[in-house]
């Protein structure tokens, strides 16, 4: 893919990583478990760093220059119909409907969408974007004329899955955001094992279909 492809994606990308707080300060008034909450609150804190320091979002930014765009091109850029769209539907998964069998479901179905859309397929997507960057200029680390990646890689680390839902936790130390994520939702999932499997399962499905929408806009129609 050339420099404009990529940097095309990556704009339209942002407009998902800039919903990122007020999605997550919808599941903290959606979620009832204490510890839940904490984790939901640090990671919405965590957003904006120390006083004085650059936002996950500023790093973004620094990212996007680094890899050729221009402040001009970020600040005409535009979210699409279909970003849009799946920005709305990330949104959308946060309500409770007449769907959700008991507050239990829903919890299980709010975790889930946080587990998935906001951390572990993040990774997921940087992830498979990664080559692409490092051809384009960004390193993880200190690399000849390279620019170590501030946001595009420490989340592609931070927010991959560690631990599957069914395993052993294990020790508690060392735990990235999806792993803390997994924890309180199998703990909800332990509440209800029938239902909750449902919810969860529903959840993932919208998650992973809303991913796939976003850059399915960008394949070529078959003739």
């Amino acid at each position: 893919m050339s420099r404009a492809e990529i940097l095309e994606i990556l704009l339209q990308r942002r407009f998902l990583s800039l919903a990122f707080v007020p999605l997550y300060e919808l599941a903290l008034d959606a979620l009832s478990d204490p510890s839940a909450r904490r984790i939901v609150r640090s990671l919405i804190r965590e957003e904006y760093n120390d006083a004085g320091e650059q936002t996950h979002r500023e790093h973004l930014v620094c990212d996007l220059l680094a890899l050729g765009a221009t402040l001009d091109q970020i600040h005409r850029s535009r979210p699409s119909a279909t970003t849009l769209a799946v920005a709305a539907g990330l949104v959308d998964a946060m309500r409770r409907t007449d769907d959700d069998a008991s507050d239990h479901a829903y919890q299980i179905a709010v975790l889930a969408t946080l587990r998935l859309a906001g951390e572990v397929l993040v990774a997921v997507e940087y992830e498979m974007l990664w080559p692409q960057l490092q051809r384009l200029g960004l390193c993880a680390h200190g690399s000849a004329g390279k620019v170590v990646s501030r946001f595009y890689y420490p989340h592609m680390t931070h927010d991959a899955r560690r631990h599957r839902i069914a395993s052993d936790p294990g020790p508690t130390g060392n735990r990235n955001h999806a792993d803390l994520m997994t924890d309180r939702l199998r703990d909800q999932l332990a509440l209800v094992p029938a239902a909750g499997v449902e919810a969860c399962l529903q959840a993932a499905r919208r998650a992973q279909g809303l991913k796939r929408s976003f850059y399915d806009q960008w394949l070529v129609p078959q003739a």
